[in-house]
């Protein structure tokens, strides 16, 4: 059987979001983090048997833009975006630069906005 990308990340990185648990209200990134890999499917990897997370690439502060944001997403995958194809690039640049911005407001931010405001 062969799985997906979705499928081999599914089982380990979605955690589902219920607001009545008492987590608290989502912030904009969390409502961001979770259309990405829920809807999405760019929850990370395992990597040298260590969990990877688009979190573990932003820095404390400093501008982070959407298309920064998307490579660091699909490094977070295990995938290396500087040697993806031109037609993969084409097809997930734009809709992950574009999520970003829907969520984040702009194009770039500063990159404390880019934290969780669920407890753990």
């Amino acid at each position: 059987m062969t799985l997906s990308r979705t499928d081999e990340i599914g089982l380990f990185c979605v955690r589902p979001v219920n607001r009545s648990l008492g987590w608290g209200a989502r912030n904009a990134f969390d409502e961001m983090m979770h259309e990405f890999c829920v809807a999405l499917g760019w929850c990370g990897c395992i990597k040298d048997g260590k969990p990877l997370h688009v979190s573990d690439f932003i820095p404390e502060t400093g501008p982070v833009s959407a298309d920064e944001f998307a490579r660091w997403l699909i490094t977070a995958d295990g995938m290396d975006p500087n040697h993806l194809s031109a037609s993969d690039l084409r097809r997930w640049m734009p809709q992950l630069k574009a999520v970003f911005v829907k969520h984040m407001g702009a194009d770039v931010i500063d990159a404390s906005n880019l934290r969780s405001d669920l407890s753990a």
